[in-house]
C-alpha cells in the first residue's frame, strides 16, 4: 500500500486525541551561576532535589498528564495487540555465555541457566530466576562470573534500577546458594569481578562512598577500590587490595594470571575510552604502572607463555595488538602481534590464537592470528552483521553470536582445525521476517564537509516521493559504534511504509578512535552537525519531509536528540528523548558526571565551558520558538544520568510557549534502562506523523 493511503493529517490526529488539561505552570525559582564572567540563570534548579515533596508531586502530575494524553491515542489499543503478537512463538534468547572446565552458563530471558552444551538449547538447571526473588520484576542480573573450575558462579544482582549490586555465589552442579553475600560490588561507573584460579575467593570492585540509600552526588562513584572476598567469610572481613592510589574517577577492570601471581588492573576514564591506565600487582605487593593515559592503551590481557597482550591506539587510531614478556613489563619492549587494519572492536585470546573483530562500512570481519604473529584465514561472516559475543570453549575453539538488522541472533561454533563455522541450536527464531526490507548505506555531508555514514532500512522498491514516515536514531559518544541489531517491533513501522535510519555520527566508534576523539569536550557540536546533516540528507533524497521525520535517542543519544531538536526544530515532526544528558553545565555534579568530563567537557575550563554553553540543550531553549511535539522519559532511580536533566528540560519546554505537546514520563523503581512500550512509541509517532494504523497484510 502506498504511504499516502495511510496519511492522517497531524491536525486531525491532534484533534482525535482527547487532550488532558496541560499541567500547571512549573514555578520558577531563579538561581544564577557565573562561569568565567558569564552569568547563567537556571529557573528550575529546585527540580534537582528528587526527595523534595514538591518535586515528587510535580513528577506525579506530569505523569498523570502524559498518561492521559497517551492513553487517548487512537491507535494505541490496536498497536499493543500487534506488538504483543510479534513475539508469540519466538524462541528463548541466550546471551553472555561463559564457559569453564566443561560448564556452560548463559543468561536466558530473566534467568541465569546452566546448559548441557552449546549443542543443546534446553537448560539443565536454573541458578537464578529473578522473577522468583523478593524484589519481583525489579531485580536484574547485572553480571556473573564462573570460577576457573566451573564449579561456582558469582552472580551480581541489583534492584529498582540502581546499578549497585550484591554478589551471591551459586554451585553450578546443584544450584545451591552459598551463604556468601557481598553488597555493592558493582556500580554504574564501572566495576569488575575476578576469581582466584583455585576458586578460594574473588577480587571485586566497590566504591567506598556509595553507602546504601545514600543521596546521589558526585562523590558517590569516586575512588573505586579493589577488594578480596574469601569464600565462607563475611563481607565485613574482606581485604582491601588496591585502588586508592589510582585516578579518582575511573572504572576498574581486572584479570588474574593463571599462576595466581599477578593481578592486572585497568582504570578507564569513561565508557569506551582509550584514556586508560594499566597496572600490575605482583608478588611484591607493589602496584606497577604498565601504561598511562597518554600511551593510549585501551585493553590489556594475559597471553600464553607468560606474556601480556595490549591493544594500542598510539599511532594506530584503528587499533593494533602488541605483545611483551610479562617479566619485562615495559611498554617500550612491546612488539607487534597484529597490525592495524579496519576499526578494531574487540579481541579474544585463546590458548594459542588471537581472534580480532573489526569493522568497515557497516560490516564486520573476524581475523585470526597465531600468538607468534602469523595471520590465519579470516572467519567468514554474513554482510552487514555484528558479532555481539566471542567466547572461548576448549583450546582455540570459540563460539560467537551474529546479529543483523533483519535476522535474529544466531550462535556459531568455529573450530580453527577445520576452519568451519557451525550454526548452533542456541540461535534464536522469530515468527516474523524482514525479507521485504533492504539495507542501504548512504553518506550525508556535514557542516565541515565530513562524510557521515547513514544506514537506511527501507521496504524494497519504495518510492522516494518525500512522503515516507522516517524514524532517525543516533548516539554520538563514548566510542560506541551503532552496530546492526535485530528488533522485531520494527515490523510495525515497515508495515506502514516507514523507513528506519541510523546515523553513524562522530563521537561513535564506527570509523575509529579519531572519529570519537574529534567529538569530545569542546568538539561535541560536530555530533549535532552530523545528525542534522543526516536529517537534511533524508529530506533532500526525498525519503521524507519535515512533517514526516521523527527522531529518537537515549542516554548520550538523548543529548544528541536534544541538541538537534533545539538547533533545528523546524526539521522534525516528533521527538522522543530517553534519559538524556540535557543540562550539560550541571552534569559533572551528578553521580556519574565526573567520569564523563572527558566526553562532555568541564565548566572549570573557559574554552570548554563556552562550547558546553553553546551545545547544551537546556541552555538553547528559546521562549516563543515552536518546538516539535516531544516526549521526554526517564527513570526515577537513574544514577548514570540524573532524572533532573529530563525534568528541567520538560519544564522549560512547557514554559517556552511552544504550540506542540511536551510530555514527561518518569518510571518509578527503574533507572537508566527504564522500560517503555514500543506500542506507545508507535502510537505517539503515528499521531504526530499522520500515520493511521492498518491491519498488517500477510507477508510474502
Amino acid at each position: 500500500m502506498r504511504p499516502s493511503a495511510l496519511l492522517l493529517t497531524p491536525l486531525l490526529a491532534y484533534v482525535l486525541v482527547a487532550q488532558a488539561a496541560a499541567p500547571a505552570d512549573t514555578p520558577k525559582k531563579p538561581v544564577t551561576d557565573t562561569y568565567h564572567g558569564v552569568r547563567v540563570t537556571d529557573n528550575y534548579r529546585w527540580l534537582e532535589d528528587a526527595e523534595n515533596p514538591a518535586v515528587k508531586h510535580w513528577v506525579e502530575q506530569q505523569n498523570k498528564h502524559a498518561r492521559a494524553f497517551l492513553d487517548r491515542l487512537p491507535d494505541l489499543p490496536a498497536l499493543e495487540k500487534r506488538v504483543d503478537a510479534l513475539f508469540v512463538g519466538a524462541s528463548p534468547s541466550f546471551e553472555k555465555l561463559q564457559y569453564a572446565n566443561g560448564v556452560l552458563c548463559a543468561l536466558s530471558e530473566r534467568s541465569l541457566v546452566v546448559l548441557k552444551s552449546e549443542e543443546d538449547a534446553k537448560p539443565i538447571r536454573t541458578l537464578v530466576d529473578v522473577d522468583k526473588l523478593p524484589a519481583k520484576n525489579k531485580a536484574v542480573i547485572e553480571a556473573f562470573t564462573l570460577s576457573e573450575d566451573g564449579k561456582l558462579a558469582a552472580v551480581t544482582i541489583s534492584a529498582d534500577g540502581i546499578e549497585e549490586g550484591t554478589v551471591h555465589v551459586y554451585e553450578t552442579a546443584t544450584g545451591k546458594k552459598r551463604p556468601d553475600r557481598v553488597p555493592q560490588a558493582f556500580a554504574t561507573a564501572g566495576g569488575d569481578l575476578a576469581w582466584k584460579p583455585d576458586g578460594s575467593g574473588f577480587y571485586y570492585t566497590r566504591f567506598p562512598n556509595a553507602t546504601p540509600g545514600g543521596k546521589p552526588n558526585s562523590e558517590r562513584y569516586a575512588r573505586q577500590e579493589v577488594w578480596f572476598h574469601r569464600l565462607g567469610t563475611k563481607a565485613g572481613d574482606d581485604r582491601y587490595v588496591c585502588g586508592r592510589e589510582l585516578p579518582r574517577y575511573a572504572g576498574l577492570s581486572m584479570r588474574v594470571s593463571k599462576d595466581d601471581k599477578h593481578l592486572l588492573v585497568g582504570a578507564a576514564f569513561g565508557s569506551g575510552s582509550d584514556q586508560a591506565s594499566w597496572h600490575l600487582l605482583g608478588p611484591s605487593g607493589k602496584l606497577e604502572t604498565l601504561a598511562g593515559p597518554k600511551d593510549r592503551v585501551a585493553t590489556v590481557d594475559f597471553g600464553p607463555d607468560n606474556t601480556l597482550l595490549l591493544e594500542s591506539h598510539e599511532g594506530a587510531p584503528h587499533g593494533r595488538v602488541l605483545k611483551m614478556p610479562l617479566a619485562e613489563r615495559k611498554l617500550s619492549t612491546a612488539r607487534l602481534l597484529m597490525p592495524q587494519g579496519d576499526v578494531l572492536h574487540t579481541w579474544l585470546v585463546t590458548d594459542r590464537l588471537v581472534y580480532a573483530l573489526d569493522r568497515r562500512n557497516g560490516s564486520e570481519r573476524l581475523r585470526v592470528f597465531e600468538v607468534a604473529g602469523k595471520e590465519l584465514p579470516t572467519v567468514e561472516l554474513p554482510p552487514l552483521t555484528a558479532v555481539e559475543e566471542l567466547v572461548q570453549l576448549k583450546g582455540d575453539v570459540i563460539v560467537y553470536k551474529v546479529e543483523s538488522y533483519t535476522r535474529p541472533p544466531a550462535w556459531f561454533r568455529y573450530d580453527p582445525a577445520t576452519r568451519k563455522s557451525v550454526r548452533l541450536p542456541l540461535s534464536e527464531t522469530s515468527p516474523i521476517h524482514f525479507r521485504d526490507i533492504e539495507i542501504v548505506r548512504e553518506q550525508a555531508i556535514s557542516k565541515d564537509r565530513t562524510r557521515v555514514p547513514l544506514t537506511i532500512l527501507r521496504p524494497k522498491g519504495c518510492k522516494l516521493d518525500g512522503e515516507r514516515p522516517v524514524l532517525l536514531t543516533g548516539y554520538g559518544g563514548f566510542r560506541d559504534a551503532q552496530r546492526p541489531g535485530f528488533q522485531a517491533d520494527r515490523r510495525v513501522w515497515f508495515d506502514h511504509g516507514g523507513v528506519w535510519a541510523i546515523a553513524h555520527v562522530r563521537g561513535d566508534g564506527d570509523l575509529g578512535d579519531d572519529w570519537h576523539r574529534v567529538a569530545q569536550g569542546a568538539g561535541k557540536q560536530v555530533v549535532a552537525d552530523d545528525f542534522i546533516a543526516c536529517s537534511e540528507h533524508l529530506i533532500a533524497r526525498k525519503y521524507t519531509r519535515p512533517g514526516r521525520l521523527a527522531i529518537k535517542g537515549g542516554s548520550n543519544g538523548g543529548l544528541l536528540i536534544g541538541m538537534a531538536m533545539t538547533q533545528k526544530p523546524e526539521l522534525y515532526a516528533a521527538v522522543i528523548a530517553d534519559v538524556g544528558v540535557l543540562d550539560v553545565l550541571r552534569s559533572e555534579r551528578d553521580c556519574y558526571g565526573p567520569h564523563c568530563i572527558a566526553e562532555y567537557g568541564t565548566v572549570a575550563d573557559a574554552r570548554q565551558f563556552k562550547a558546553m554553553l553553546a551545545y547544551s540543550p537546556l541552555q538553547r531553549v528559546k521562549d516563543g520558538t515552536t518546538y516539535p511535539p516531544v516526549w521526554l522519559r526517564t527513570g526515577a532511580n537513574d544514577h548514570r544520568v540524573d532524572p533532573y536533566h529530563t525534568w528541567k528540560m520538560a519544564a522549560l519546554l512547557q514554559a517556552s510557549r511552544t504550540k506542540n505537546p511536551v510530555l514527561l514520563t518518569t518510571v518509578a523503581d527503574e533507572g537508566h534502562d527504564a522500560t517503555t512500550s514500543p506500542a506507545e512509541d508507535f502510537a505517539f509517532l503515528f499521531s504526530r506523523l499522520g500515520v493511521k494504523y492498518q491491519r498488517p497484510a500477510p507477508l510474502p
